[in-house]
């Protein structure tokens, strides 16, 4: 890949342009918490150049001293604990299944089986959502044979 020659333009500490000049998010936090990190300036002075909530910088700052560069990429949030929001992946799989195993069952039964099994309700737009994103069926096939296959119900 051949490279690119970049065009040489003046330093400058503007914020906008800056901000217009940065190719990728990391860039362009990292740009924001910089004088405050390497030149001592206080968040409050930053937040009056750049519009940024005060608070918000010194949390950046923080992490910032706490994680590195690391704590300007995107893979952040990822690595963040399970929010209240997030479905576990056992209870997943676990709805998936069911529906492989009998498909019959309906959003809002598989969203009480759910409840039963591992103490949380989800809606049925959760669920079916589950069902289009979610993990592939570990078993396809019923773990029990058809009523009419028992030879001694009783």
């Amino acid at each position: 890949m051949p490279k690119v020659k970049r065009q040489r333009i003046a330093h400058t500490e503007e914020w906008g342009i800056l901000q217009q000049r940065t190719l990728w998010p990391e860039q362009e936090q990292y740009e924001l918490i910089r004088p405050i990190v390497l030149f001592g300036d206080t968040p409050a002075e930053r937040a009056e150049q750049t519009g940024a909530a005060e608070r918000t910088l010194y949390r950046r700052v923080d992490r910032f001293d706490q994680k590195g560069m690391m704590s300007l990429s995107a893979g952040e949030q990822i690595l963040r604990p399970e929010n209240a929001r997030s479905v576990p992946v056992p209870m997943r799989q676990a709805i998936v299944d069911l529906k492989a195993e009998y498909p019959a069952f309906t959003p809002n039964e598989l969203s009480t089986i759910g409840y039963v099994q591992f103490g949380r309700r989800l809606s049925r737009q959760t669920v079916q959502r589950i069902l289009v994103e979610g993990p592939p069926p570990s078993r396809t096939t019923c773990r029990c044979p058809p009523y009419l296959e028992i030879a001694d119900p009783a």
